[in-house]
């Protein structure tokens, strides 16, 4: 269903099978995040070592990861938020739109012209509600002011800024546009969903979804792929198919066999802390129902001393306990009487 792959040339070599997102390269080294389990993970590949981080123990649907400095940025589209992190990834801040969960799709976040800059599918309230259509109603926004810098997009992803210049997609236009600030410099139309972007020294590469946003009939090409473009003329001259129906994030890597050799060792350890993440989540979910269980027992005790004290004191009341009162008196007297004989 996902993962990473590296191409070179003709070759391709699929080195992780978990569904990602969101990759960002930073000084030191590769962070990127995970759908399953919530989407509340990163995984940071530093030294040689990767290890995998817990954001929060809630869902957040991380789509993007943007590395600033010694601090770290993530688009939580669950809960329409852009999260500041520190380099020890403990939270410093965070900036929400109103709404129920995902109701944005706040998707990619990239730091432009000094201002932190995310994508959204449009200024939506309810949970999904973009499902109910989204053409012309994307906007790129400033993060800090929620000022809106460009609108009239449609399911914009994957904000790229390179030489003072901004790329994204209109994903469900089929369409790469790139921005000088808030000039239009360039549209170019691709055979598909686009979504993911690159800037090489001589070439742009973009990849290309048969998404579930658009229907199978529309679709141009039979798989994902990565569409490259020519940096200069902007014309498309070649296309790559990969083996996963979508791409999601495109990078360029530096330093190739070092990535390859360090997934290729660090997988197996991935998919252990993921098994022991799920396997200490049933636990939680197991403990949760049993303590449930225990509250619901003491509660039931509770209301049945409940009832029995109302029934004594109904019982203390009447008229009959309080007519036998002086013969349980009298009764209490000759038994202590006995006892010392």
């Amino acid at each position: 269903m996902g993962g990473l792959v590296y191409l070179e040339g003709q070759s391709q070599v699929v080195i992780s099978t978990k569904i990602s997102t969101g990759i960002c390269f930073g000084k030191t080294g590769l962070v990127w995040a995970l759908q399953d389990n919530g989407g509340r993970f990163l995984v940071e590949s530093r030294n040689g070592l990767a290890r995998m981080v817990e954001i929060s123990s809630n869902p957040l649907d991380i789509h993007d990861v943007l590395i600033d400095e010694d601090q770290v940025y993530i688009a939580a589209t669950q809960n329409n938020e852009v999260v500041c992190l520190d380099k020890n990834y403990s939270r410093i801040e965070n900036w929400r739109l109103p709404g129920e969960e995902d109701s944005a799709h706040l998707n990619s976040i990239a730091i432009y012209q000094g201002k932190l800059i995310a994508s959204v599918f449009g200024s939506f309230t309810r949970h999904r509600e973009y499902k109910d259509g989204t053409i012309g109603l994307g906007k790129i926004f400033n993060v800090r002011t929620g000022e809106t810098l460009i609108d009239g997009l449609s399911q914009p992803h994957s904000l790229t800024v390179v030489d003072n210049f901004l790329y994204f997609c209109s994903s469900q236009e089929k369409k790469l546009y790139v921005y000088d600030g808030e000039r239009i410099v360039n549209t170019v139309l691709l055979p598909g969903y686009t979504r993911g972007v690159a800037i090489g020294v001589n070439c742009i590469y973009v990849g290309i979804s048969l998404s579930r946003n658009i229907e199978n009939e529309l679709h141009e090409l039979t798989g994902g792929a990565i569409a490259i473009l020519d940096k200069n003329s902007m014309k498309c001259i070649g296309i790559k198919q990969i083996p996963f129906r979508e791409v999601y994030d495109i990078r360029i890597v530096p330093r190739h066999i070092e990535l390859l050799s360090l997934m290729a060792t660090q997988e197996a350890r991935i998919n252990e802390l993921s098994q022991t993440a799920a396997v200490r989540e049933g636990q939680i979910n197991e403990l949760s129902q049993t303590a449930a269980m225990r509250e619901g027992t003491i509660n039931e005790l509770n209301q049945t001393i409940a009832v029995r004290e109302g029934q004594i004191n109904e019982m203390r009341n009447s008229t009959s306990w309080n007519l036998t009162s002086p013969i349980r008196y009298v009764g209490r007297l000759i038994h202590n009487y006995k006892r010392p004989v």
